[in-house]
């Protein structure tokens, strides 16, 4: 009894800390950026350059799991569907990004990115004026009219604030 204890304990502390990022299974978590090559990227990347214009990233590392691959799908498929007329217009840009090539490795900073992310920032001009990383994607993976309300939801409420 106590040896079946101990290994389910220690099945929920595994699972936990898979869970929270702390230990990274599928490649999801710990993006490394060197100082040097996420400064230099910083200077080259360009902003979105319209007027004012809100920006949904799907920000990814060279190695995605099943339910990295669901979110981005999700995602994309949320902003393509509810905002149609407003991508068409330049005031919504969909972007998928892998935050490990040199040139995107400064969102991880910029965005404290621990994991793959959704992330919306709203933009007048080159200047970036907020951002959000839509945390709650993770929670919501297995509940696609849960998800798609949420992403919508956000992305509704920044264009409103712009």
């Amino acid at each position: 009894m106590k040896k079946r204890a101990m290994l389910l304990s220690g099945f929920v502390v595994l699972s936990l800390l898979t869970a929270f990022g702390v230990l990274d299974v599928c490649g999801c978590t710990g993006f490394n950026g060197n100082a040097r090559e996420v400064e230099a990227a910083r200077q080259t990347n360009q902003a979105p350059t319209a007027d004012s214009k809100v920006v949904a990233y799907y920000l990814h590392g060279t190695t995605r799991c099943n339910t990295c691959r669901t979110i981005e799908a999700y995602a994309t498929e949320a902003v393509q569907t509810g905002f149609g007329d407003a991508l068409k217009a330049g005031k919504v840009e969909w972007r998928t990004l892998n935050v490990e090539e040199p040139a995107n490795r400064h969102f991880i900073k910029d965005y404290q990115l621990y994991t793959r992310s959704v992330v919306l920032a709203s933009y007048q001009g080159d200047k970036q004026l907020r951002w959000k990383n839509l945390e709650k994607v993770w929670e919501l993976v297995g509940d696609k009219p849960g998800f798609t309300r949420y992403v919508q939801t956000e992305v509704k409420s920044f264009l409103e604030a712009r």
